[in-house]
């Protein structure tokens, strides 16, 4: 396993940013934020594109779905 125990990119995101921070950024509710980044419950697909969008460059499609290690 790797450093980050199995979170995905997405979740490290959040976690280096911070869930207020992310809000912001993401244009998502702290609530949501904390949620994705302790894996409660994943973004809807249709809602991944605006985050991507949102993180501007930070993530990717791959990012969501597999471990920290993917660029």
């Amino acid at each position: 396993m790797n450093s980050n125990n199995g979170k995905t990119k997405f979740q490290t995101y959040l976690s280096h940013l911070g869930d207020s921070e992310a809000s912001k950024v993401l244009d998502i509710s702290i609530r949501a934020v904390k949620a994705y980044r302790l894996g409660e419950r994943a973004p809807r697909l249709t809602d991944i594109p605006n985050i991507v969008s949102a993180a501007d460059g930070s993530l990717s499609y791959a990012c969501f779905f597999e471990s920290a290690s993917c660029e």
